[in-house]
């Protein structure tokens, strides 16, 4: 299938020419347009979140913890995708927890999001129990996933969004980084209560 472009002056251009355009060929042409604008139009590709913006809708099924809620002032959310196949994923796991906990009564909220089915999700989960102690959700049909991560994103990857709901930073769960901002932007939610 070839695609053409066709300006308003091509348009035009045709329209004048000697051998004008039939009637059929001009209501095939005005078909034509009509599709091509309203794939144009539909064809809006969701793009991932990008440093600096608000942390978009999530559309889960939760599995394990508290559903996340909005940034509200007073909390942050770190937003960490993983699969139970994973092996770099598992190893993080004991190290979310670790984080939940200690910045839990500081506002964070961490959530753990796969793309497998519910059901081996919440096997999973049950097995490994308090070793993976935050929030655990599934996003099956990907809603949630494109709003954040291309096809080829390697996971585990996280984003750390502020009290404000912006994203302030994108990585390794493991990564050191992570953890220091964390106390840094909590120990401002504290200090600015």
């Amino acid at each position: 299938v070839r695609i053409y472009q066709c300006t308003a002056l091509d348009w035009h251009r045709l329209q004048e020419s000697d051998g004008a355009m039939t009637s059929f060929s001009r209501r095939s042409f005005s078909a034509l347009a009509l599709i091509a604008a309203a794939c144009a139009a539909t064809a809006q590709v969701e793009r991932p979140v990008r440093l600096g913006e608000k942390l978009p809708p999530l559309e889960l099924d939760y599995i394990k913890g508290d559903k996340i809620i909005a940034p509200n002032g007073k909390n942050i959310t770190l937003v960490e995708f993983w699969a139970t196949w994973c092996k770099p994923c598992l190893k993080t796991i004991p190290h979310l927890t670790a984080i939940q906990k200690r910045f839990e009564d500081r506002g964070l909220q961490v959530i753990g999001i796969s793309d497998e089915s519910r059901d081996l999700v919440d096997a999973f989960v049950h097995e490994m129990g308090a070793k993976m102690d935050y929030s655990v959700a599934v996003d099956v049909n990907r809603k949630t996933s494109n709003r954040f991560r291309e096809n080829d994103s390697p996971i585990p990857r996280a984003f750390l969004f502020n009290e404000e709901g912006t994203l302030i930073w994108i990585g390794h769960p493991a990564d050191e980084n992570l953890e220091r901002l964390i106390d840094e932007v909590t120990s401002e939610l504290q200090e600015g209560s």
